[in-house]
């Protein structure tokens, strides 16, 4: 939607892929997550950021998969960015 975004992508041997492996197993039995350990275990992550879905988006998500409803794109289109995320820290 007239932004240069793209995806560059490629596969990594599971040795060279232990961030993302780690992301992956982050949750604990209740399903919690504790990015602390992360940030020692990784510690080039410390910059980045928790993306947060706002209900705008969420909400389009869902008439997308469950109702197989599309947006209109002109109005996705002037939907600012803060309204449809937040970034928070990992750090708390």
């Amino acid at each position: 939607m007239s932004t240069d975004l793209g995806i560059q992508a490629e596969w990594l041997l599971t040795h060279m892929n232990t961030i993302a492996d780690d992301i992956s197993r982050l949750s604990d039995e209740n399903d919690d997550h504790n990015y602390s350990q992360l940030l020692i275990d990784h510690p080039s992550l410390i910059n980045c950021r928790n993306f947060q879905p706002s209900d705008t988006l969420l909400g389009m998500i869902w008439d997308i998969l469950l109702k197989n409803e599309s947006s209109d794109p002109l109005i996705v289109r002037k939907l600012k960015l803060h309204a449809l995320s937040s970034l928070t820290s990992l750090v708390s």
